[in-house]
């Protein structure tokens, strides 16, 4: 989405299932993502992301939690 002339947003989120069969273990995955990118000049945009994902299992050993922030620069030529 447009927020400003010079400044864009997105949003996204996910939701899964997995069974393995042969251990009879079951994974559910979800997460979601939000980016902010501004233009700073013609060919230089600034980006600003953060990510989650979270795994629930009924194998203990394969659940996690992640946060990613992500900050950047890109430049287009």
């Amino acid at each position: 989405r447009q927020l400003l002339e010079r400044l864009n947003s997105s949003f996204s989120a996910f939701y899964g299932n997995g069974e393995y069969i042969l251990s009879g273990t079951t994974d559910k995955l979800w997460g979601a993502s939000t980016a902010f990118t501004y233009e700073l000049m013609k060919n230089i945009k600034a980006s600003l992301t953060y990510r989650f994902s979270m795994t629930d299992s009924t194998l203990k050993t394969r659940e996690y939690t992640r946060n990613v922030i992500y900050l950047g620069l890109t430049a287009t030529f």
